[in-house]
């Protein structure tokens, strides 16, 4: 299976509207059309990953739009703008983006992403 029909399973759940999987080079696995952070925004997320206690006061920027980092753990971030906001799972050579919009439920959405990040994970990426 590619990684872009990963991404694919992933939306088809309706609980994610966008995602992605970056290398940590900042290099794109896969992307969901319409998704576009700049290689900048992915590479200064994946140098935060280790601090991100200092990005709550931050934020994170993607697609130009900053999120405020409401919690986190060593292989998560939890993301929040309004409404909407983004699941990002750190694997062991990928990072994995979802977003959900304003008609969906974070609730719902975080599980279908950190899954999937499981999933990568013990492919041993």
């Amino acid at each position: 299976m590619s990684w872009q029909s990963y991404l694919e399973k992933l939306i088809k759940t309706g609980k994610v509207s966008k995602a992605a999987i970056f290398g940590f080079d900042g290099s794109v696995w896969a992307i969901t059309p319409g998704y576009a952070p700049s290689t900048e925004e992915v590479k200064t997320l994946i140098e935060n990953l280790s601090s991100l206690e200092s990005q709550q006061a931050k934020g994170v920027v993607l697609e130009g739009l900053k999120y405020t980092v409401f919690s986190y753990s060593d292989t998560s971030a939890y993301l929040r703008k309004g409404n909407t906001g983004a699941t990002v799972v750190k694997t062991e050579k990928t990072i994995l983006i979802g977003h959900f919009d304003g008609t969906m439920q974070p609730d719902s959405s975080t599980p279908v992403v950190e899954a999937l990040g499981d999933y990568i994970r013990n492919l041993g990426y």
